[in-house]
C-alpha cells in the first residue's frame, strides 16, 4: 500500500532519529530518552504530556477541534539493545554495548512527526494519545502501562502502532487482520553428563553431543509436528561453551497462542556419572500483537497521507 508524506520536516525527524539513535537507553531505564520525548509533546502543543507510567513509560493527549468521539493511542517503543555498534555512521550509538538495533529509535522519530503535525490543525473527532513505551525488548513495558492505568485514565479505545520492516519497500506499509507477530516463550533443559579428556572420549559421557541431537530434534517440531500452513521457525542463536557448561540458544516464533515463540536449552558438565535430563522450565511470555477487524479496515481504506506545513 503506497503512501505519500510531505517531505516540509523530512530533515526534522531525521535528526530526532539521529539523536534518539545516539543515546540508546534499555529496558525500563529510558528517562533521558522519556525526557527528550516530553520536552518535544510539551512543545508541540500536546494538551496534557504525562510521565511515569509504567515507570518510564509518557503519554501526550491532543484534543480535536470537531467535536466528541473516541481516543486513538499511537504507540511507540522507547528502549534499544544491548548490542555493540559498529556501523561507522556519524550517528553511530554513543554508549558502548547499547545501540537502536530494532529500530526504536525510527519508531519515536515517527510518532514525534505525527505529534508534531496533529496539534497544527485538530481536524478530528476525540483525541489522540501519543503513547510511548519503554521495556519492549523482553521487560514487559506494554503490560506495566496498562496495569498503570493507560487504559482506562485515558478512556483509549483503540491503539495503533508501527514497525519498521527493511524487506518493505520505502514508501509501502503492510497491515493484516489477526495475528500480526508471535509471541515469545522460553524454556529451559539441563542436560548433565561426565567430564573427560577430547582424546579419550570413551571415558566421559558428553553432553555436548547429547545438545546436538537435542538441537537436530528441535527442527523436527516444524517439520514433523506443526500444519506446514503455519508460519513457524525455531532458529538456534548461539552455543556458547566453557569448560562446565555449554547453551543453546533458540528462538522459535509462533503466530497463534498454541504455537509459541522461544526456548533456550542449557547444557551444564559437571563430572557425573551418566547424562540425564532435568524437568524442563517453562517461562510464558505475552500473546501476539492482534490486529482488530476495525484496525484492518481503517488503516486499509487510507491510501494517501497528506498533512500540509
Amino acid at each position: 500500500m503506497s503512501i505519500v508524506l510531505n517531505s516540509y520536516m523530512q530533515s526534522d525527524v531525521v535528526e530526532w532519529r539521529r539523536h534518539l539513535h545516539q543515546h540508546p537507553e534499555l529496558l525500563y531505564d529510558v528517562h533521558k530518552t522519556a525526557s527528550f520525548l516530553a520536552e518535544k509533546l510539551v512543545a508541540f502543543g500536546c494538551d496534557t504530556v504525562d510521565t511515569g507510567i509504567g515507570q518510564s513509560g509518557l503519554v501526550g493527549i491532543i484534543k480535536g477541534r470537531l467535536g466528541a468521539g473516541p481516543v486513538i493511542g499511537l504507540r511507540s517503543d522507547m528502549d534499544a539493545l544491548p548490542i555493540l555498534e559498529n556501523s561507522g555512521k556519524p550517528w553511530t550509538s554513543k554508549v558502548s554495548g547499547r545501540a537502536h538495533s530494532c529500530g526504536h529509535d525510527g519508531h519515536m522519530a515517527m510518532l514525534l512527526g505525527a505529534a508534531r503535525c496533529l496539534p497544527k490543525t485538530r481536524n478530528f473527532r476525540g483525541s489522540v494519545a501519543i503513547i510511548f513505551q519503554p521495556a519492549e525488548e523482553g521487560g514487559g513495558g506494554a503490560l506495566a502501562m496498562i496495569n498503570d492505568g493507560l487504559m482506562d485514565r485515558f478512556k483509549i479505545e483503540h491503539i495503533f502502532g508501527m514497525h519498521n520492516e527493511p524487506h518493505i519497500p520505502i514508501g509501502q506499509f503492510a497491515i493484516r487482520k489477526g495475528a500480526m507477530l508471535a509471541s515469545a516463550d522460553t524454556f529451559e533443559i539441563t542436560v548433565n553428563g561426565r567430564g573427560g579428556h577430547a582424546g579419550q572420549p570413551h571415558l566421559s559421557v558428553d553432553p555436548v553431543i547429547a545438545a546436538a541431537h537435542i538441537v537436530i530434534g528441535l527442527q523436527s517440531i516444524v517439520s514433523r509436528e506443526i500444519d506446514p500452513l503455519q508460519a513457524v521457525v525455531i532458529t538456534v542463536a548461539s552455543i556458547p561453551h566453557g569448560t562446565t557448561s555449554a547453551r543453546v540458544v533458540l528462538f522459535v516464533p509462533r503466530p497463534l497462542p498454541q504455537h509459541r515463540s522461544s526456548c533456550r536449552v542449557v547444557m551444564r558438565f559437571p563430572r557425573l556419572e551418566q547424562v540425564r535430563t532435568g524437568d524442563p522450565w517453562f517461562a510464558h511470555g505475552f500473546e501476539n500483537v492482534i490486529s482488530t477487524v476495525f484496525a484492518g479496515e481503517q488503516i486499509g481504506a487510507m491510501v494517501r497521507l497528506s498533512v500540509p506545513p
